[in-house]
């Protein structure tokens, strides 16, 4: 089930000051203008030039990881249709570059995480040699607290 919304119900204004809180609160960096996958246009939060993962995937080339401690079904019924899908991270593509409306949808759900108590927190990636050193081998993701 996916969170549907109007990105009209969140202003500008509101939208910054909602994601600036998120991001100084958590200790991460708001991407106002990022690129995801193969430079496809989002808005995101990142932290050390990667951007923060919900429900971080057991990849099958990567050494084994218990994720059960910070898996939650509810993170995937709190994203917004435009959640980035081909990795499960905090961020938004921006479609038509509507950079605005793209916040407005990143900033309710976050509002929508917070009313859940999230932070983040570290996570073993399991990534091994040169993978390692392009991903590392810790990643940062939400979990409920």
């Amino acid at each position: 089930m996916t969170s549907k919304m109007s990105n009209k119900a969140i202003d500008d204004m509101q939208a910054m000051r909602i994601l600036n809180e998120f991001a100084l609160k958590h200790k991460v960096v708001l991407e106002q203008k990022g690129k995801v996958g193969f430079g496809r246009p989002c808005v995101g939060f990142t932290y050390g030039h990667n951007y923060i993962d919900y429900n971080p995937y057991k990849y099958v080339n990567h050494e084994p990881v218990d994720i059960s401690e910070v898996y939650s079904d509810l993170f995937h019924e709190l994203a917004p249709a435009n959640a980035y899908h081909k990795h499960t991270c905090l961020c938004v593509l921006v479609e038509d570059g509507k950079y605005k409306d793209a916040l407005a949808e990143l900033a309710k759900w976050v509002t929508d995480l917070e009313k859940h108590n999230v932070c983040i927190v570290d996570f073993s990636t399991g990534a091994t040699g040169m993978q390692a050193e392009i991903s590392r081998k810790f990643g940062k993701t939400l979990k409920l607290n």
